[in-house]
């Protein structure tokens, strides 16, 4: 319609001259449908127009249903084509299955970018408290004497944590404009596609942020209730 030039109070009724193998066809306008997605959002939507003849004998239709009984509708419609063109056989597909086979490939990724994310946490997790009971043990004197000079436990966490906040905080700085780059690139595919909001990198840093402290504050705190007299004792 839009193509046209139409409206839709003026479409409606409208003869329509399409050349069809050379032959010149003449139809009416007799109602407009509202736009709708039968390829993947990759693409835009597509013009159509749908024809009805009670001279010829179709060789598809298109069904708007509702219904949670399926196995009768199937019966009843197999039913009617036959009725219709007894000629064919009758074979169906929802569109919405077909428009879901569309989007296999970008679940695939889905699930293996889920996958490596997910390793790539753990490994670095493991690197973290690891990094975190060297740290620990290699300042226990001086936590020792922290202690004993007053320092409270939430400032020596602090002073262990503090350390690898900064390099967690540089690794953000360094990976979010290649991670805003790539998915800049990936929504391009889409006709279709929202814009990356700001706030899904501040969730994701603040993700790892509370993850690395997490993996950290065991060997933290656990230096900052030890009884400072052990550790000082051999001095």
């Amino acid at each position: 319609m839009k193509e046209l030039g139409y409206t839709q109070e003026d479409a409606v009724g409208r003869k329509l001259l399409w050349n069809w193998d050379g032959n010149l066809n003449t139809q009416r306008i007799i109602g407009v449908v509202k736009d709708f997605h039968s390829q993947a959002l990759h693409h835009a939507i597509s013009n159509y127009m749908f024809q009805w003849s009670p001279t010829e004998v179709p060789e598809q239709l298109v069904a708007s249903v509702a219904t949670t009984n399926l196995p009768d509708l199937i019966a009843k419609l197999d039913q009617d084509w036959s009725t219709i063109n007894s000629g064919e056989p009758f074979d169906y597909f929802f569109l919405d299955d077909k428009l879901q086979e569309a989007y296999k490939t970008d679940q695939r990724t889905a699930g293996l970018i889920l996958a490596f994310t997910l390793l790539a946490i753990f490994i670095s997790c493991l690197g973290l408290f690891g990094l975190a009971a060297f740290a620990a043990e290699s300042r226990t004197k001086e936590i020792g004497v922290r202690k004993i000079l007053g320092a409270s436990v939430g400032s020596i966490v602090g002073l262990i944590s503090r350390e690898f906040v900064w390099l967690i905080l540089l690794a953000m700085f360094i990976a979010t404009p290649i991670a805003f780059y790539f998915l800049k690139q990936w929504l391009q595919n889409f006709h279709y596609y929202i814009d990356m909001p700001w706030w899904a990198f501040g969730l994701a840093g603040f993700s790892a942020l509370l993850i690395a402290f997490a993996t950290v504050s065991f060997h933290s705190i656990r230096a900052a209730v030890a009884n400072p007299v052990d550790a000082l004792r051999s001095e």
